[in-house]
């Protein structure tokens, strides 16, 4: 494989073999390695920029790749919308459309982009989680189900948090200050509004329909119904005020006391929840531990160890995913050592899928030993 660069990185121009390659720092090991992962991905590892500053206007970053997989040419450009455009062969394609026909070759393209960087082992920061994903990628384990239950481990963790804050609500339930009004008090007050509105309307002499005065006997049976009315609203006003007001304030404390009702009743069903989601979730932990230790489908490297669970001081275990040399968590293994033992895992699934001729990147190789039954390796070193 052969690879051309057109402003991409510190380049103006540019061309390599697809090769091992020893230069001093500054000199072009990255910028092949992520001219590569670019052209096939869109992506470039470490915060890798692949467009070149100082680019005149008008001018695009460009990388070529000639002869991968027995394809003539794919070319990626970028666009002036900010994007890149991906031509195999001199057509157009999506990114999708790529992975859909490299893997109808057979060349899962996730699993290209995972072989250019063999220090994925090598972080400090790296979680069960993120190795989990890793060595699933790497198809070691099958992750599918795991992946299921991780998911929902997290929404269940979500709803957990949320059902604890509404179990910690405390309120205490209101008194009453006064009682509910009787059956006549209640009929006194619909017959004193009947008659203030009465009042409010007066006695009417015309007829609204049809504009002719009302008779006479008419007439003085609705001034007898109204003074009947205002006679009542003004010698029974501080009774209906006082009635009135026992209303709102019972009506005000049972408010109260339906809400505190149900600030309680949710509280209660909130500690059932938390209850329930805690069960739920030492289940799935147990399932997920399970699922890993049945779940490693290779033959891992010599002294190498895929430990799916960890014991806990109180006597209860926890899935963890931890790979360890010798009994010795990788994390506490020399970066050299990582490398080699990720480099053997890629190498390892690489063999398994038929894709020997994707090669495996190791970029700062200098101290990398015992790799040289490993083939299809592409070493860049600092010399």
């Amino acid at each position: 494989m052969r690879i051309e660069f057109v402003n991409f990185g510190p380049h103006v121009r540019g061309f390599a073999d697809v090769a091992d390659m020893t230069a001093g720092n500054g000199q072009g090991k990255t910028t092949l390695l992520n001219g590569y992962l670019w052209v096939l991905t869109g992506r470039t590892l470490g915060g890798f920029e692949p467009a070149r500053q100082g680019t005149p206007d008008g001018e695009t970053t460009e990388v070529r790749l000639y002869g991968f997989d027995g394809l003539h040419e794919i070319r990626r450009t970028t666009t002036n919308a900010g994007g890149t455009t991906l031509y195999v062969d001199s057509d157009a394609v999506t990114q999708t459309e790529f992975a859909q026909r490299l893997a109808g070759r057979g060349i899962d393209l996730d699993f290209v982009a995972l072989c250019c960087d063999a220090n994925a082992l090598t972080s400090d920061a790296l979680t069960s989680d993120d190795l989990q994903k890793l060595l699933t990628r790497a198809e070691v384990m099958d992750g599918e189900e795991l992946e299921t239950l991780r998911k929902e481990a997290a929404n269940v963790r979500k709803s957990m948090k949320q059902a604890e804050a509404y179990s910690c609500a405390n309120v205490a339930m209101p008194g009453r200050t006064t009682s509910k009004v009787s059956d006549a008090e209640l009929d006194f007050v619909r017959r004193f509004d009947e008659y203030a509105r009465i009042v409010e309307i007066g006695v009417e002499t015309v007829c609204h329909a049809c504009g002719q005065a009302i008779p006479e006997s008419e007439r003085n049976a609705r001034q007898n119904t109204y003074d009947e009315a205002k006679r009542f609203t003004d010698d029974k006003r501080a009774e209906y005020e006082r009635v009135q007001d026992q209303i709102n304030v019972y009506n005000a404390e049972s408010n109260a006391i339906n809400d505190a009702k149900r600030i309680i009743e949710n509280a209660t069903r909130a500690r059932e929840d938390v209850i329930r989601y805690g069960t739920r979730l030492r289940e799935i932990d147990e399932q997920i531990r399970d699922l890993r230790a049945k779940s490693v489908r290779a033959d891992l490297p010599e002294g190498v160890e895929l430990v799916t669970e960890q014991k806990l001081k109180n006597g209860s275990t926890k899935s963890v995913c931890t790979l360890t040399w010798n009994g010795v968590p990788l994390k506490s293994v020399n970066r050299a050592k990582r490398i080699e033992i990720c480099v053997r895992i890629l190498a390892q699934a690489r063999d398994r899928a038929g894709m020997q001729s994707i090669p495996i990147w190791i970029d700062n190789a200098e101290a990398v030993q015992g790799l040289q039954d490993v083939k299809n390796v592409i070493r860049l070193v600092v010399g």
